[in-house]
């Protein structure tokens, strides 16, 4: 597996998973579409250079997400809306054991054996067990939909409002 001591969030991103390595340190194993890269770097901190990479910063897509979805929890944030990215904490964002799952690789989300865990099937065939039952995880990915949706009809209402030259029809 590479090793790497800085990475961003991009397209083929899928999950961000904590590891230890053989000194203590935090890191992730970053799992892409066809590869997984070791990123001497948390997951948690990842994230937050990658919204600084891509124009924004943590605390304000936190904001935009608690106005969108309500003052809740754990919630998924916007990387980058013009790339469609979205990404999902499964714990608290600061925890070292907060694993992050790209929205649009989740194709479908499955009870595990352990009724307490679950296994998140990615585009790529890859599973990958979490330790929240099915019905939590789903309900991420449900608000992360939402939080997706949202973003991208403000975003073509504001590109339909400027071609139009501001004028709105039927509102």
């Amino acid at each position: 597996m590479e090793s790497v001591k800085s990475y961003k969030i991009h397209s083929e991103s899928m999950v961000l998973r904590p590891v230890y390595n053989e000194s203590g340190k935090l890191c992730t194993i970053v799992d892409e579409l066809y590869q997984k890269i070791l990123v001497l770097k948390s997951p948690y901190s990842i994230v937050r250079e990658s919204l600084n990479f891509y124009g924004g910063g943590y605390e304000g897509t936190i904001e935009a997400a608690k106005k969108i979805l309500g003052n809740k929890k754990m919630l998924p944030i916007c990387i980058a809306a013009p790339l469609d990215i979205y990404f999902i904490p499964m714990t608290s964002a600061k925890s070292h054991d907060c694993i992050w799952f790209a929205l649009n690789h989740m194709v479908h989300v499955e009870s595990s054996t352990d009724k307490m865990k679950s296994l998140v099937n990615l585009k790529n065939g890859q599973n990958v067990v979490v330790n929240l039952q099915k019905g939590i995880v789903e309900s991420k990915r449900y608000r992360a939909a939402y939080l997706k949706e949202t973003i991208s009809r403000r975003l073509e209402e504001r590109c339909c409002n400027e071609r139009t030259g501001g004028m709105v029809v039927g509102r």
